[in-house]
């Protein structure tokens, strides 16, 4: 995490009903795959938890790229 908070999802959506949780600065997460959010200007991350956070590098990095 590279934001203080993020929000985390319940499924590939940007929208406030997906809203599940709030991710922490230094929390780390295994990333299952990338997933294209329709009529959305970034992508989403699936994590093996099943839950959704954005790609975006304002908010996130990915340590395996």
């Amino acid at each position: 995490m590279t934001a203080d908070r993020v929000r985390w999802r319940t499924r590939p959506s940007f929208a406030d009903s997906a809203i599940g949780g709030w991710a922490t600065k230094g929390q780390a997460f295994t990333i299952a795959e990338r997933v294209n959010v329709s009529g959305a200007s970034t992508d989403m991350y699936k994590l093996i938890s099943g839950t959704y956070i954005t790609t975006s590098d304002n908010w996130v990095t990915n340590r395996s790229s």
